[in-house]
């Protein structure tokens, strides 16, 4: 497979703004958005292919950024999209386990988290074809067989032919969002991608014969958490595995339910919620908050 590597000059763009990212409360981190936003514009207008193979995500892993797309772009110049997360997974566990990762789009979870012991055990659910094309690139490209890939989503029911939805224009800082597929469409997700299947979690861990313990479960597919959980609770149950997912009340309002419901489903399960907060750090969740990425903890174990 054909891994371009940035030239130079986008090496030394990359070398500051993952530095001056760090500098909060100073115009250091707008110079590197800057930089970010308009490296995303050139490719643009030139068409030209934006995918370039970083040798150092996280660490020492190959990871391939697409340069157009917003999480690509933030993974090469900021170092990683989701660093607070994957800080606070690391911290976490010391030891190996069994992570199954919800909406795994491109791999920076499941490579990630999949790397930290060899002996660990991924599941990673991914129904987007173009996504999940990335994160079987991103997963062979580390030479990693401890990841098991399923090209379905997950919800409460099975289901077929499942419009899935993508943003039609680029966002605001002029990139696209591969992030933000989902089965709720709303005005500004209303492009028809593909048709998906759903299938339960619980079901599909069953046709496997898979019975270990679930320790991690990660999930973030934009409102479908909800049904997704609910299809999940007899590994909910059966585990208690600590749970990382996102709350966002404009995607839970697309799905027709609240972000109060979520968190009253982990209530209902003797859970107790987090806030994540910068490099992994937890805190007391605002339950009024727009949107919030939260780590569920069993109420019997501590952190």
């Amino acid at each position: 497979m054909n891994r371009p590597t940035p030239p130079l000059i986008l090496r030394c763009l990359r070398a500051f703004t993952q530095v001056a990212y760090r500098f909060n409360h100073t115009g250091l981190p707008r110079v590197a958005e800057w930089i970010r936003k308009a490296t995303t514009k050139r490719y643009l207008a030139k068409q030209a292919s934006a995918d370039i193979w970083i040798s150092d995500f996280m660490g020492q892993l190959q990871f391939c950024c697409d340069l157009n797309d917003h999480m690509g772009s933030q993974i090469f110049f900021r170092g990683a999209y989701s660093y607070d997360q994957l800080k606070l997974i690391k911290k976490l566990f010391h030891e190996p386990y069994v992570f199954i990762d919800i909406g795994a789009n491109q791999g920076e979870f499941s490579v990630y988290v999949a790397s930290l012991f060899s002996n660990s055990q991924v599941l990673a659910f991914e129904p987007t074809t173009k996504m999940l094309a990335r994160l079987r690139a991103n997963i062979d490209a580390n030479a990693l067989t401890n990841v098991t890939v399923f090209p379905v989503g997950l919800s409460d029911v099975a289901q077929a032919d499942v419009p899935i939805y993508g943003h039609a224009q680029a966002i605001d800082d002029g990139s696209f969002h591969s992030g933000l597929p989902t089965i709720y469409s709303i005005p500004q997700r209303n492009e028809l991608l593909e048709t998906i299947r759903l299938q339960r979690l619980d079901d599909t861990l069953a046709a496997a014969n898979f019975t270990d313990r679930v320790d991690l479960i990660k999930i973030d597919i934009e409102g479908a958490e909800l049904p997704a959980l609910q299809g999940a609770i007899k590994t909910i149950t059966d585990s208690r595995p600590l749970v990382i997912f996102e709350a966002s009340s404009l995607s839970a309002a697309a799905a027709g339910y609240t972000t109060m419901d979520l968190f009253q489903f982990f209530e209902a399960q003797q859970y107790v919620l987090h806030a994540i907060g910068r490099a992994g750090a937890l805190s007391a969740l605002d339950i009024n908050s727009e949107f919030s990425n939260v780590l569920a903890v069993p109420v019997e174990r501590d952190l």
